[in-house]
């Protein structure tokens, strides 16, 4: 017997999906790359993304999203635009929510 689980009812259908299509779907949306803007560092966008599965920060210069930390990261502040640097923080003690903070430049030194 295979489950049915109701997706949505509208005003005029109702919609059934079987579970294991519905985790599809779940998986596809998750697997979703997120690019949030969160500001500008020497006139280059800074990016907090999530394209290879990871929390990274990039930059967008000349069309090419360029990735700046190596390792996951926690956070990122707001960039100043007369800065050089942004400012980050990362997990130092892995699974203890013990963050540090690092910077890095446009060219991805840490």
């Amino acid at each position: 017997m295979t489950r049915k689980v109701v997706l949505y009812i509208s005003i005029y259908t109702i919609k059934y999906m079987e579970y294991s299509e519905l985790v599809k779907n779940l998986e596809e949306l998750i697997g979703l790359p997120i690019y949030v803007v969160v500001g500008r560092l020497k006139d280059n966008p800074i990016l907090l993304t999530t394209t290879e599965g990871r929390n990274t920060v990039s930059t967008l210069i000349e069309g090419k999203l360029n990735p700046l930390t190596g390792e996951p990261i926690a956070s990122v502040a707001p960039p100043k635009q007369h800065l050089d640097f942004i400012a980050f923080t990362r997990d130092a003690e892995k699974g203890k929510e013990i963050h540090s903070v690092y910077i890095t430049n446009l060219r991805g030194e840490e």
